[in-house]
């Protein structure tokens, strides 16, 4: 119903914005040439203006600005919509988006120290590029707006079902009219006229039993069931006549009000299957999470590996023991690994822990306790900065952990765990996460932290991984919530 009006649109749309940014440009120029003249001739600018140059001179920008306008535009959400929004929120979308190429042309040429190219001269492409995104929004709505005027424009849609269901669909592909989607009425499930939903402006155009002449004399162009469930003989029926009538035929799929499972339609062989996941499906950033994970980690382990050796060292000559702490915890869903520490403790911790359990200061499985007395001196030290934590990168390696994603627990927490809590496993484990940066031990609430792991799951992006990577940089030098 929508994607083939929605994917024309976007292509249109990031062709204009990639000419808008060349329009800038050569816009930009002329007026830069037009206040050097005035400037020479009136002494009219209060600024100076340096010497003219050729267009030539800044053409170089062209294949920074082309794919930056575009990119920009989508990523604030400009193309994401399929309906028009209102236009104060696009107006704010533009300026967000010309204030942020702005900040990254000035970055770019601050970083590779570019002086012939004033600031000035950025400023104006800003300034241009604000008034010709707009008007071409605004040229796109009025091209739209007279496109679907005549008849030829619309596609009619018919509505099949009942109660407040139709009016669900209805409200929906409202938000769409301005694609041309024109509801031209709805065909009754009700056995009982006096069941019938009434909704202004929309007739009710008959009943099941009419359907083949209904869809032939309304010229009906695609039909849409309610979720209301129909039989399934009487709903093959209707689609069999809409497919020899060659009209499209629309099924929603949300029969199942689930709060958190985000729906996605897969195939098995030449089988469609619905599918319900509580976690991310893009597909391209999860390759990229994975990719990045074992590049960055393997990059970190070159850079500090004589920081590992000596650590190793200090380790072996203070205390008695092995120089790693080896322990299984849970995994992707539950799945056992060999999860790695620098040992902080003494040999002894895991014998002393039962006597240690009237000091936990967490509600919940987990055992953390400030001053614990099982720490080695050194060990302390390398739990304050973290220090500890580093060969976990070889566990990023291996792929049983992501450089950021909820803290692995141990199996025997896992059993404790209720059944919301259980939703963590459903994300590969991380050396750091929402928690690490949001406190780490100063927070005793182990419901809260569980609710952090579960906003990480339902709110990931590889954006959101690089702004924890770079808080928890600053987390770990000043050792905030460490112990």
């Amino acid at each position: 119903m929508l994607k083939e009006k929605y994917v024309p649109y976007y292509l249109t749309n990031i062709f204009l914005d990639a000419m808008v940014a060349i329009l800038s440009l050569a816009i930009a120029y002329y007026l830069r040439g037009w206040m050097f003249i005035l400037d020479m001739e009136y002494d009219f600018l209060p600024f100076a203006i340096p010497g003219l140059y050729r267009f030539s001179h800044y053409s170089w920008l062209l294949p920074i600005m082309i794919p930056l306008w575009p990119v920009l535009m989508d990523i604030n959400g400009a193309y994401s919509s399929m309906r028009f929004d209102d236009l104060k929120k696009v107006c704010w979308i533009i300026f967000k988006t010309v204030a942020q190429a702005t900040i990254l042309l000035i970055l770019f040429m601050f970083l590779f120290k570019i002086e012939e190219i004033s600031r000035t001269f950025i400023i104006t492409i800003a300034a241009v590029s604000f008034v010709l995104l707009l008007l071409k929004e605004l040229m796109v709505r009025v091209y739209f707006h007279y496109k679907n005027k005549g008849e030829s424009g619309f596609r009619n849609i018919l509505v099949i079902g009942k109660g407040e269901e139709c009016l669900k669909i209805i409200k929906a592909l409202n938000h769409y009219s301005f694609w041309g989607l024109r509801i031209k009425g709805i065909v009754s499930t009700c056995e009982d006229d006096k069941d019938n939903l009434t909704v202004p402006g929309i007739p009710v155009i008959g009943k099941l039993t009419d359907i083949s002449e209904i869809l032939v004399k309304n010229h009906i162009d695609e039909v849409i069931f309610t979720s209301h469930p129909i039989e399934i003989k009487t709903m093959q029926n209707i689609l069999e006549e809409c497919e020899e009538l060659g009209i499209k035929s629309l099924i929603p799929l949300n029969y199942f009000d689930l709060k958190i499972a985000k729906t996605e339609f897969e195939h098995l062989h030449n089988i469609p299957i619905l599918a319900y996941t509580t976690t991310s499906t893009n597909v391209m950033d999860l390759f990229f999470k994975y990719l990045l994970d074992r590049i960055i980690a393997f990059l970190i382990i070159i850079m500090i590996s004589p920081v590992m050796v000596t650590i190793a060292l200090i380790i072996k000559f203070t205390s008695k023991g092995p120089i790693l702490f080896r322990q299984v915890r849970s995994g992707l869903y539950g799945r056992p690994f060999v999860f790695y520490k620098f040992r902080s403790m003494y040999i002894d911790a895991e014998e002393k822990l039962k006597e240690l359990q009237k000091f936990n200061e967490m509600e919940g499985p987990v055992f953390k306790m400030k001053n614990d007395p099982r720490v080695t001196p050194f060990g302390r030290f390398i739990r304050k900065t973290s220090l500890d934590e580093l060969p976990q990168l070889f566990n990023v390696l291996k792929g049983e952990m992501s450089l950021v994603g909820p803290r692995p627990p141990l199996p025997k927490e896992v059993e404790q765990y209720k059944r919301w809590q259980r939703r963590k496993l459903s994300m590969k484990p991380g050396i750091t996460c929402v928690w690490q940066v949001s406190g780490r031990n100063e927070i005793t609430d182990f419901d809260q932290w569980m609710k952090l792991d579960l906003w990480y799951i339902d709110n990931w992006s590889l954006w959101l991984d690089f702004n924890l990577l770079f808080r928890t940089v600053y987390v770990v030098l000043t050792m905030q919530g460490a112990r």
